[in-house]
């Protein structure tokens, strides 16, 4: 009892050491874990602002390389310096052919990339026409068109090119928001006009939608003053100063990251969810605090079992004597560190297997030794059964017939005695047992002549195949016994044989009879009645003086492959009856 209360408070002091430990070490970790977390969360934020940006100058670099190749155009040039002046009338909607020229031309600039928004052709003499994948284009007068011209010019300027920031479109009805590219059009000489190239802001969404996340990503495009250009959210900072306090200091939850834009003087402003983030390190300190946890319990449950080292031993023996639930199962010796009184008592219950294993192994050879003895019983009944019928047929002919015949008929009679007599307890082959039915068949037919015919089917990947001795001669002595008894010639006997998978299969098919559903059903119940244990005496009965039939046939089967042995027998009343048996090859 003493060393019990004294090794229970050395566990409990160990215990408590283990604890401070795995504490102090823990809170060292999520220090260190949670700068970690955050430096990776803010290069992740940067690294993703910095792809938009790029990404959207991309999308500013083909409208700018597609303006060019415009303005480079000699055809569009000259077409548009030839226009001549019309206050009232577009020059391009009562030229049609000239208008669709210039469309191909542009059409031609935009083949390798679908056109996302719209590019406006205006003439010096303001004439319209512009090329959308949109049905929502507006039809202007000059004087309307005059209007959008001057807002053109002034973003102009003295400069080649402006870019307008996101704003409604004045082209379409539904005024969607664009972003703009103007250019004049210009050579050497003179001005004949200006074009512009704009994206719909909404085709852009790509940028800002990661395939991953369920929710775009917050932005906000910002002019170097610091003034909101366009966001795609609610609530973003509009000014300079406001957009300084959210990088400062993050509210509602939000981070912003910057980044500057190479192809136009604009920032992009990504507001990232710090929430998502901190619930990132949450997860992650919650891991780390269950992995203390656990390390902490598995070190409990190890001072424990060192504790219970001389009960453990005794319960896994008991559990493995109730898992044994096979003779042919191992048993599992304890472990080496187990007392010695469990080793010898692990060693009682091996001997004990063994012995039982070695009183199964002679229970089941005597079992082998008396099947052999029933099938060598039920094959002795056989031959004096065969002998008796086939010389009933030999003199039933010799009344009526020559005796040259009769001769032929007895040395047939000889040859097929010396295949059942001769190793009558060794099995034959399905081609041997095919032999003697077709030589059976032969005498036969000479008595009944011209009434009989018959004929053999042989498979020759299963001629080879070991079954019983004789397995056929009692079915097809039932055809004539019983299936052509009552019914008037003529009579065919049609034998075949088959090899499916593994198992061997032969049928035997006659004219006669046949026998009715009932009765196939009440004869496969006597059958199993006589072969099951409420009537073990099938193999003492007496068949030597007749009325062997089907049962032999179908009592040395079971005898030899047990449930997997196959019989069955169809037929109906006037149609014959057919008899099919078989069973796994490899199993004889």
């Amino acid at each position: 009892m003493l060393a019990k209360r004294f090794t229970n408070r050395l566990l409990l002091a160990n215990l408590g050491i283990l604890l401070a430990l795995l504490s102090c070490g823990g809170l060292a970790l999520s220090f260190v874990l949670g700068g970690f977390l955050r430096a990776d969360f803010r290069t992740q934020q940067g690294y993703r602002v910095d792809k938009m940006a790029e990404q959207l100058d991309s999308v500013l670099d083909e409208m700018n390389s597609l303006s060019i190749s415009i303005l480079a155009s000699r055809r569009i040039s000259d077409i548009m310096l030839a226009i001549p002046r019309d206050d009232r009338n577009n020059y391009f909607l009562i030229n049609p052919a000239t208008r669709y020229e210039v469309l191909n031309l542009l059409l031609s600039y935009t083949a390798l990339k679908p056109l996302k928004g719209r590019i406006c052709l205006v003439s010096d003499k303001g004439d319209l026409l512009d090329l959308s994948n949109q049905q929502d284009a507006m039809a202007f007068t000059k004087a309307e068109l005059s209007r959008i011209t001057v807002t053109r010019e002034a973003a102009l300027g003295d400069e080649p090119k402006a870019l307008l920031p996101p704003g409604p479109e004045p082209w379409s009805s539904r005024h969607a928001a664009v972003i703009a590219l103007v250019r004049r059009l210009q050579d050497a000489e003179q001005r004949y006009g200006w074009l512009e190239i704009n994206e719909q802001v909404e085709s852009l969404r790509w940028i800002w939608e990661s395939r991953g996340n369920a929710t775009p990503a917050r932005i906000g495009l910002y002019d170097m003053a610091g003034t909101l250009l366009y966001a795609n959210f609610n609530g973003a900072p509009s000014s300079a100063g406001e957009l300084e306090n959210a990088r400062r200091l993050p509210s509602g939850g939000a981070m912003v990251f910057m980044a500057d834009l190479a192809n136009a003087d604009w920032r992009l402003a990504y507001f990232a969810d710090s929430k998502s983030h901190e619930l990132l390190t949450g997860q992650t300190m919650g891991i780390l605090a269950a992995i203390l946890l656990a390390a902490f319990v598995l070190m409990a449950l190890f001072s424990w079992l060192a504790l219970t080292r001389v009960t453990r031993p005794v319960r896994k023996l008991t559990e493995e004597v109730r898992g044994i639930t096979s003779l042919n199962q191992d048993f599992r010796p304890p472990d080496l560190r187990a007392p010695e009184e469990v080793a010898i008592l692990a060693g009682a219950f091996q001997d004990l297997l063994v012995s039982l294993r070695r009183e199964h192994e002679a229970r089941l050879q005597l079992q082998g030794h008396e099947m052999s003895a029933r099938m060598a019983a039920l094959q002795a009944q056989l031959n004096p059964h065969f002998v008796f019928n086939t010389l009933t047929c030999i003199a039933a002919y010799g009344k009526k017939r020559d005796g040259a015949t009769v001769q032929r008929m007895c040395k047939d009679l000889t040859a097929m005695l010396r295949y059942s007599l001769q190793n009558s307890n060794e099995l034959a082959t399905i081609d041997q047992e095919l032999d003697q039915a077709e030589g059976y068949l032969a005498l036969m037919g000479k008595r009944y002549a011209p009434y009989l015919e018959y004929r053999v089917d042989r498979c020759p990947e299963a001629s080879r195949i070991p079954v019983p001795r004789l397995l056929l001669q009692p079915v097809i002595e039932n055809c004539f016994v019983h299936g052509f008894a009552d019914t008037p010639g003529p009579w065919r006997v049609e034998i075949g044989s088959r090899l499916q998978g593994i198992n061997w299969e032969v049928s035997v098919k006659d004219s006669g009879g046949g026998m009715g559903a009932d009765r196939v059903r009440h004869l496969l119940a006597e059958f199993e009645a006589a072969l099951a244990e409420k009537s073990p005496s099938v193999f003492d009965r007496d068949f030597s003086r007749g009325k062997l039939g089907l049962l032999s046939t179908f009592a040395r089967l079971r005898a030899l492959y047990g449930e997997r042995a196959a019989f069955s027998l169809e037929g109906t009343e006037g149609t014959g009856l057919l008899v099919r048996i078989g069973g796994p090859h490899g199993l004889a």
